[in-house]
């Protein structure tokens, strides 16, 4: 059996995960942690989460738009994490492609970077910003912090 771990903001994020099968094994329910919108805490929960064999890791939730094409409802599926300093962490592209042919065309979906925050990017203005320097079609809290442990585990 196979089991992810999945870093969330929010409870309500967390809830919206279930149980799933393949054609070939069973997928055990994730090992979920909530970071309560704390990078820090994305981090240290996404530590322990590698301490459980888990095969990947996974941020999943709710993020901000930048660029102004970004609709509300709009899927985002990170092919770039950028982190507040400006490093990129590449995602799995297996990953992105198996999650866009198992959407097919049944809800918007953005392929792009995603930019990482210490902090709530509210202000219109700021999110321009963010996007001017960045090209990110999102931005969050917790996936920089997801992908920084992801590449100390090696996966």
């Amino acid at each position: 059996m196979s089991r992810l771990g999945i870093v969330t903001g929010m409870l309500s994020e967390a809830a919206c995960l279930g149980t799933a099968t393949t054609e070939n094994s069973a997928v055990e329910r994730p090992l979920v942690y909530c970071a309560g919108a704390s990078a820090e805490r994305a981090l240290e929960g996404a530590r322990e989460l590698t301490r459980s064999e888990v095969v990947g890791l996974v941020s999943f939730g709710i993020a901000g738009g930048l660029d102004p094409t970004v609709a509300v409802g709009d899927l985002v599926i990170a092919d770039a994490v950028i982190d507040p300093n400006g490093r990129r962490f590449v995602t799995a592209s297996s990953w992105c492609q198996a999650i866009r042919s198992a959407l097919g065309d049944t809800l918007p979906v953005r392929t792009g970077p995603l930019a990482g925050a210490g902090d709530v990017i509210a202000a219109p203005a700021d999110k321009a910003r963010l996007f001017q320097a960045t090209q990110a079609i999102a931005v969050d809290m917790e996936s920089h912090a997801v992908a920084t442990a992801a590449e100390e585990a090696g996966l």
